[in-house]
């Protein structure tokens, strides 16, 4: 009998690789995002050998349905508006995660908790692993008193795959010898540090969101878990009250990178302008939109209205989704289930301060929906009825 079910070592590679496509090496060369793409083109096309399954998740079946009813809005904003409607940036970061997500229901097919976990755990080692040379070769020498950015490789994309891994790392990731040990609490503190000098305030966020549940959320979790993270939420509190200056430090030049903390434009980089722009030209178009905003909107709801207005709605539905899936689903107590709750909400903290979050751009956010994907086959086996398998 195999450890692991057949599929799992194709999406621990699809993990390695896209993972790998957000280092600046390949992202200077643009490449890594292309072979990143490509692969996953490679998986959804293998189902054609695989056979054809009908799943009866209703979650699955939801998205499907909204996603076709999203791609018609598409066309619709475009010819009202005389704009490419295939030329539209949602409808385009949309692509990827949906074929993730296919993906992910049908690799997992007959997965068990343990190859969820043999995924995430490649997840995590292979950005552990690049978190030390992105800190030596690309942030140490960065000035973190002013509110310039000396990394220009897409300081959110890659500040989003550390989260990830930051949560798995806490969570799922129990090696048992020393060695693993060391590696595991090693990496943790390289991927602070790289989040740290990266300043990205929506992965801020998601790190505290983290700590915080963690630090009350006791049901089924390992108890010595929660109290490190108690005692090193308290040691650090500690240490910025007998420290003052320490916090001011922390807080004007990390956390509001070197911006005025008193004013929420700075600190939100204009976002709150961004938020206004994309309500007024909803209020210009409300029913189809503009087609194409033509500019950066940086909050994912405000963009999607202004470029769909209310045609917005399956849109947001299906970003919405595995975050409403994660609250009813956390009352099951399994670990798997609270990391994909604190990576959800994550995601929605990045998509409130991103444009095309939680869907991209490129393959950034896969993971929510190949992880996603990948719960609903476990949790939900019992609700799968396969029509045709070919072997």
């Amino acid at each position: 009998m195999r450890e692991y079910s057949e599929g799992s070592i194709w999406l621990c590679i699809a993990c390695v690789i896209s993972n790998i496509a957000d280092y600046p090496a390949m992202v200077v060369t643009g490449w890594g995002r292309l072979i990143a793409i490509a692969f996953w083109i490679f998986l959804i096309t293998s189902l054609i050998f695989k056979g054809v399954v009908l799943y009866g998740n209703r979650y699955f079946g939801a998205y499907l349905i909204l996603y076709a009813i999203f791609c018609v809005n598409t066309a619709i904003t475009g010819l009202v508006n005389d704009v490419n409607a295939l030329g539209n940036h949602f409808f385009r970061a949309v692509a990827i995660p949906t074929m993730v997500f296919i993906v992910a229901m049908r690799y997992g097919l007959n997965f068990k908790n343990k190859d969820l976990k043999r995924i995430c755990i490649w997840y995590y080692i292979t950005t552990s692993i690049m978190s030390l040379p992105l800190f030596l070769f690309y942030l140490r020498y960065s000035d973190l008193s002013t509110s310039v950015y000396d990394y220009d490789y897409g300081k959110n994309e890659i500040a989003v795959l550390l989260l990830f891994s930051l949560v798995i790392g806490c969570i799922l990731y129990e090696p048992e010898n020393i060695l693993k040990k060391l590696f595991k609490y090693a990496s943790i503190i390289f991927i602070l540090v790289d989040m740290i000098y990266l300043r990205c305030r929506s992965s801020f966020l998601g790190v505290a969101f983290l700590f915080g549940t963690l630090s009350i959320y006791s049901n089924k979790m390992i108890q010595k878990l929660r109290i490190a993270v108690i005692l090193g939420l308290l040691t650090v509190t500690v240490y910025f009250l007998a420290n003052p200056d320490s916090f001011d430090t922390f807080l004007n030049q990390i956390v509001y990178a070197g911006r005025d903390g008193s004013n929420f434009s700075e600190v939100s980089s204009g976002r709150d302008a961004d938020i206004k722009l994309g309500f007024e030209l909803f209020s210009k178009a409300p029913f189809c939109g503009v087609g194409h905003a033509g500019t950066t909107i940086d909050c994912f709801y405000a963009s999607a209205v202004a470029n769909y207005g209310l045609l917005a709605w399956p849109l947001i539905v299906m970003a919405l989704l595995p975050v409403i899936w994660s609250c009813i689903n956390l009352k099951n107590g399994k670990k798997e289930d609270l990391c994909f709750f604190i990576i959800a909400f994550s995601m929605f903290f990045v998509s409130l301060c991103e444009e095309q979050a939680p869907f991209g751009p490129g393959v950034r956010c896969y993971f929510l929906w190949l992880m996603w994907g990948i719960l609903l086959q476990v949790n939900n086996r019992n609700r799968i009825t396969p029509i045709i398998v070919k072997r």
